[in-house]
């Protein structure tokens, strides 16, 4: 999955719809920030958002997956695996956020056990 492909996908359909980002911003209650991090492919948007975005622009969810239009998007099998593909890369990212804290959390008892001892 191509974040960039998907960025510049969202960025042409909101063009399409005459919107800025604050326009679109308000409309799915999400700061333009976030937009504009989805736009420049830095971040995706949560699936939920996605499914809203695909039905706000009439597109399948396939078809924002894949960054691009599709003559058969339709087909059900194939989104179902980048819908998957998609949850299971929000996973890793969450994982990993997940393990810098803990190992943060062990370093800054580990510093305020040495901080009492002393």
């Amino acid at each position: 999955m191509n974040q960039k492909k998907i960025g510049d996908f969202l960025r042409k359909l909101r063009y399409e719809k005459e919107l800025t980002q604050i326009q679109l911003a308000e409309i799915l209650f999400v700061s333009n920030k976030s937009v504009s991090r989805w736009e420049k492919g830095k971040s995706l948007p949560d699936i939920d958002i996605l499914m809203k975005l695909a039905h706000f622009y009439d597109v399948s969810l396939e078809e924002l997956l894949d960054g691009q239009r599709n003559e058969m998007a339709n087909n059900t099998e194939s989104t179902a695996l980048k819908v998957a593909e998609f949850e299971n890369e929000e996973k890793k990212k969450m994982k990993r956020i997940t393990q810098i804290l803990v190992l943060f959390s062990m370093v800054l008892m580990l510093i305020s056990y040495i901080t009492i001892t002393i």
